[in-house]
């Protein structure tokens, strides 16, 4: 398991594009992975329930990546923030 904090610097937060680049990015990646906000979590695979995060410009995230390409998960979604 790997876990990374990000904050959101896109003056927007992380709204429809950015959500759909990280869904994206997180497709055919044979890992689970999650990006929380407090104590709310959403699924990368999952684009209604990271704009359901409500992160907005400045929001502290922290992304945890878990299983065989865990290390890849985390890279792709890492150059998107």
């Amino acid at each position: 398991m790997l876990r990374r904090k990000v904050f959101v610097r896109d003056v927007h937060g992380l709204r429809l594009r950015p959500a759909a680049r990280i869904v994206n990015a997180c497709r055919g990646i044979d890992s689970t992975v999650t990006i929380c906000k407090g104590r709310e979590n959403a699924d990368c695979k999952s684009i209604w329930e990271l704009l359901l995060l409500d992160a907005g410009s400045g929001s502290r995230l922290e992304i945890v990546t878990e299983g065989q390409e865990e290390e890849l998960a985390m890279r792709k979604v890492m150059e998107i923030f």
